[in-house]
């Protein structure tokens, strides 16, 4: 507990701390200052600005419903045919372009976490289907260059 004060002493103490608490009446002006300014801001026609606002987003929820439908199994296994050039992404990391080898169901699907039984009634659709894909993963140092 002693070490603590201490501690607390010294940085009260310090020189950085001593600037810090000497800015604080102008950060504090600065605040209010523009507190003002935000407050005479007047938006032309806010309630269509909102109405955009909310379209916008909807937009957006639209347009990634229709990404996930696009890349269900069923919409895209046709198009994944051998030759055909396709961006990977998994587990949120973009792996880059890369040419289809093979698509195809798998026999025996992977396990499910937590699950008592392997029925495929449980997994997702996804996962029942594979894509071998081959893709330069480490560039040359010529391609570097």
């Amino acid at each position: 507990s002693e070490g603590t004060l201490d501690m607390e002493f010294v940085i009260e103490k310090s020189f950085l701390q001593y600037q810090h608490t000497k800015k604080l009446p102008l950060l504090d002006a600065e605040i209010a200052r523009l507190e003002k300014e935000a407050a005479l801001i007047v938006i032309p026609d806010e309630p269509t600005a909102q109405q955009h606002q909310a379209m916008y987003e909807e937009a957006a929820v639209l347009r990634s419903e229709v990404l996930r439908a696009q890349l269900q199994p069923e919409a895209c296994l046709h198009m994944l045919r051998t030759g055909r050039v396709v961006r990977v992404e998994s587990g949120g990391k973009d792996w880059g372009w890369g040419t289809v080898i093979k698509a195809y169901r798998t026999v025996d699907p992977p396990p499910v976490e937590g699950a008592a039984s392997r029925s495929t009634a449980n997994l997702d659709v996804q996962s029942l289907y594979r894509l071998d894909v081959l893709m330069c993963v480490q560039p040359s140092p010529r391609a570097a260059d």
